[in-house]
């Protein structure tokens, strides 16, 4: 999907952090906080940061993650891809077999076609690292210079659990302001889509998951 899409690092100009929180609607104790750094020239661009959710843990441990992500711009193809990745911390005392087979690193593989017009379209593959979880597409539009309106859809890997998500950005400069709410049309599966509220900005981000 356009919003998450890792080939959208080729919009990075100029060095930049971004604050992020998220909460569970079902959970509202779990609250996620974080930061991540990007940086880019507008045809290469790139980020790195960490997150993790306080007062929540598993058998492996605090709920940590470190999350990098890479793209490219092709003139040439006019296409843009990104490689995303995510590495979940564990203790070093998870060794039990269960523990052992539970996956660490994740990774998802994106491309934006015309990502410098004004109708863009963007692919997503969700978690090429072990085992395909699912795929997600959308479309976005410039209404004028100051907003975009946008669509992002996805499913899991047997093409279940559809969800969607209309999406209306506003630059006020000099932020980015991004409204969306994810609609969970199969709620019998889930997706990679995230259902429910986000509100983001260039200064930090606050997600309410349905």
């Amino acid at each position: 999907s356009l919003g998450e899409n890792p080939a959208g690092l080729i919009y990075n100009n100029d060095p930049k952090f971004l604050g992020l929180l998220a909460s569970g609607k079902d959970r509202p104790d779990l609250l996620g906080n974080g930061f991540m750094f990007f940086t880019g020239n507008g045809t290469v661009g790139a980020n790195i940061g960490i997150q993790t959710f306080n007062n929540t843990s598993d058998e492996l441990g605090p709920l940590s993650y470190f999350h990098f992500g890479l793209a490219t711009y092709s003139e040439e193809l006019n296409i843009a891809f990104g490689l995303d990745g995510t590495y979940r911390f564990k203790k070093p005392e998870a060794n039990t077999e269960s523990e052992a087979e539970s996956k660490t690193w994740t990774a998802n593989l994106g491309m934006l076609y015309n990502p410098n017009g004004a109708f863009r379209m963007g692919f997503l593959i969700y978690d090429i690292a072990q085992n395909i979880s699912g795929y997600g597409a959308g479309m976005a539009a410039d209404v004028n210079n100051y907003s975009t309106l946008s669509v992002d859809a996805g499913v899991n890997k047997q093409g279940r659990g559809l969800t969607v998500k209309p999406s209306i950005g506003v630059i006020a400069s000099p932020f980015q302001i991004t409204y969306g709410y994810g609609i969970h049309v199969d709620d019998a599966y889930d997706t990679n889509v995230t259902a429910g509220n986000t509100l983001s900005s260039g200064q930090i981000t606050f997600q309410n998951q349905s």
